[in-house]
C-alpha cells in the first residue's frame, strides 16, 4: 500500500494509510469510538508504504514481496 491512501479494498478485507484529515481537522479513532474530553485514542496522519496480507501467515513461513510489475528476467 502506497503513502497516504484513504481506502483499498482486497475481498472481505480493507487497508487504510491514512487517519484522519489535517486539512479538515479530522481524526479516527483507534480501537473503539470515545467521545469525552480526556479521550486518549485518537489517531490523524498519513501512513505507509506497508504491506496488508489478506489471511493469517504462520509462525516462521516465508513469503516473497515483489514490486509490481516484477519480473525475473
Amino acid at each position: 500500500m502506497e503513502d497516504s491512501v484513504p481506502l483499498v479494498g482486497i475481498d472481505d478485507y480493507t487497508f487504510s494509510a491514512r487517519a484522519g484529515n489535517a486539512e479538515d481537522i479530522n481524526f479516527k479513532y483507534i480501537s473503539k469510538e470515545t467521545k469525552t474530553t480526556d479521550t486518549s485514542n485518537l489517531l490523524r496522519g498519513a501512513f505507509g508504504p506497508y504491506l496488508g496480507l489478506v489471511g493469517r501467515l504462520n509462525p516462521n513461513e516465508i513469503i516473497n514481496i515483489h514490486i509490481p510489475a516484477f519480473n525475473e528476467g
